[in-house]
């Protein structure tokens, strides 16, 4: 069992998050001569983005094979701001201050490439639906 991403998954739930796992597929394009790998949610998360996630259910997922945590945006008004191409923190930093963040904001996480930023936060005032 992956016991480093269940621990992280328990600590986002414990923030009110719902919480997903990331398993890696792999896939080929239309034209089947180039294989890639897709991390998306292994399972539907569609009711999680409107109803509080029970720990239950987020233990049952397969952590021994996971290779991320997500977190399931829309729950409470959860939005995130995904920043790509860029590995200059001073940049995510100047972007905080422009949008009214404070220096200090805990919720960015930098993604698993390295090469891109992910500021998590409430927006329950924006609408949108899921295509």
């Amino acid at each position: 069992m992956n016991e480093n991403l269940r621990q992280f998954a328990m600590f986002y739930h414990g923030l009110d998050f719902n919480v997903t796992h990331v398993i890696p597929q792999k896939q080929k394009n239309p034209q089947g001569d180039i294989e890639y790998t897709l991390k998306k949610p292994s399972h539907d998360i569609q009711n999680l983005v409107s109803n509080k996630q029970r720990l239950q259910e987020l233990l049952s997922f397969n952590w021994e094979n996971a290779s991320g945590v997500g977190a399931v945006m829309g729950y409470r008004g959860l939005r995130s701001i995904d920043i790509d191409g860029c590995a200059d923190k001073k940049f995510v930093f100047e972007f905080i201050k422009a949008i009214g963040l404070p220096s200090n904001y805990e919720l960015i996480v930098n993604t698993g490439s390295g090469n891109g930023y992910q500021i998590i936060i409430y927006a329950a005032e924006l609408t949108y639906e899921i295509p």
